[in-house]
């Protein structure tokens, strides 16, 4: 408890702290905030997740700590202030710093605003002033809840991917791994070609953009199933890198199945790319179409199996999850 106050011969015998009152009463805070700012750290290192501490900014840019996270391949930052309890004042002088900063600079080094107190106290005002979705007020038990949340879906895969990479994931990082290799001999002989016509130039370009492509896409994919191992990623993240990987795969074929035919590199990096689709279930009937006519020499018509796993894959279309794992 804080000392009493001095009294004073003024103002009528009222009561006033001097400056040492005043200084351990706000030691007082500080190391109380501390403590909170110290069990908002140990909830995010239990939910996995990385936080700063922050220099003090003012108003210009409040805030002790913060954390960010990647959603959609963009990255968002959201700034934590640490206060004793939520209540109308804090919310208060916090909404009304927050919005101070917003005012003060165009461009904004964060995306959103968390108050977090030990506790709430009374019937605080509204813990979203004006609605604003920037900010939110909440104490360390809902804040727990929060962090909470992706821990208790891990594991939980709804998608024909997401199932295929939690049950196959050795299996996927060898064949990408095994790709990548593939797809770095083919620049290596790319890089060595010096051709002396336009064209022949521009034919190079043109695959070494192809392949450089392809070879970032598979590192993506690789990137986000790790994480999603880790429950650093959502299964949605994994299936829209597949999904992209597979769209430029497909296209390749479309555009230059001629000469994938007839290149012994270009046909297996076809192969092994279509065989990591199928290991991953997001091959398609286009991608087992396009391997089937590099394995049988372009002799697609000629070829009964390719017409009945067509036909197999139709089906099979018709009953696909909304991953798009077979179209």
């Amino acid at each position: 408890m804080p000392k009493k106050l001095k009294k004073t011969g003024k103002q009528g015998g009222d009561l006033f702290p001097d400056s040492s009152t005043l200084n351990r009463l706000r030691d007082h805070d500080r190391k109380l905030e501390a403590e909170i700012a110290h069990k908002i750290g140990e909830l995010f290192q239990a939910a996995k997740l990385d936080l700063t501490t922050l220099p003090d900014g003012g108003r210009a840019r409040p805030g002790d700590l913060l954390f960010k996270r990647t959603d959609f391949g963009q990255e968002r930052r959201y700034i934590i202030d640490c206060v004793q309890e939520i209540n109308p004042a804090t919310v208060k002088r916090a909404y009304e710093d927050f919005r101070y900063s917003l005012d003060m600079y165009k461009r904004q080094d964060f995306d959103e605003y968390w108050l977090v107190g030990a506790r709430s106290v009374g019937n605080p005002m509204r813990k979203r002033p004006e609605n604003d979705r920037r900010f939110r007020a909440l104490d360390l038990k809902e804040l727990e809840a929060l962090l909470a949340t992706p821990k208790s879906k891990r594991g939980a895969a709804t998608t024909r991917i997401g199932k295929a990479v939690q049950a196959n994931e050795k299996e996927i990082n060898l064949a990408i791994n095994g790709l990548i290799l593939q797809i770095d001999a083919r620049l290596e002989a790319l890089n060595g070609e010096r051709p002396n016509s336009d064209d022949g130039r521009a034919r190079v370009s043109q695959e070494t953009s192809d392949f450089e492509r392809m070879k970032a896409e598979l590192e993506r994919i690789r990137e986000m199933v790790a994480a999603f191992k880790k429950s650093k990623a959502s299964e949605k993240e994994v299936v829209t890198a597949t999904k992209t990987f597979r769209q430029g795969v497909e296209e390749w074929w479309t555009n230059k199945s001629g000469e994938i035919i007839t290149s012994t590199a270009k046909g297996a990096v076809l192969v092994s790319s279509i065989g990591l689709l199928a290991l991953m279930k997001a091959d398609s009937v286009a991608a087992i179409t396009a391997v089937a006519a590099v394995v049988n020499g372009g002799a697609i018509q000629k070829a009964k199996q390719i017409g009945t796993a067509i036909k197999r894959l139709g089906k099979q279309a018709l009953a696909a999850d909304d991953d798009g794992a077979v179209q």
